[in-house]
């Protein structure tokens, strides 16, 4: 079975429907779908518009400069990987 690794510095709300969704699809395609979820910046959990995915994986998440830039060790989880997806934005260091 090939494995798909979604990671997401937060799960907001509106994004559950369709992680839920697309597990399912790949599954029914023979693809497993894994999705590592950190926890919001504390600015960011003000707008209390967390989701929550019960199979997801929470995994530590670091913010430094005023939230400004975001780690999280991801690297012990892409062992098994078919492929990787991780949100387009310059503040994560797994970007760079």
């Amino acid at each position: 079975m090939k494995n798909v690794l979604i990671i997401q510095r937060r799960l907001t709300h509106y994004r559950v429907a369709l992680f839920e969704r697309l597990r399912s699809e790949l599954l029914g395609r023979g693809i497993q779908l894994k999705l590592l979820i950190g926890k919001a910046s504390l600015e960011e959990e003000k707008k209390r518009d967390a989701g929550e995915i019960p199979w997801a994986t929470q995994i530590p998440t670091y913010y430094f400069f005023s939230g400004k830039v975001c780690w999280q060790p991801i690297h012990r989880y892409l062992h098994g990987a078919d492929l990787v997806i991780v949100t387009q934005e310059n503040g994560l260091l797994a970007n760079h």
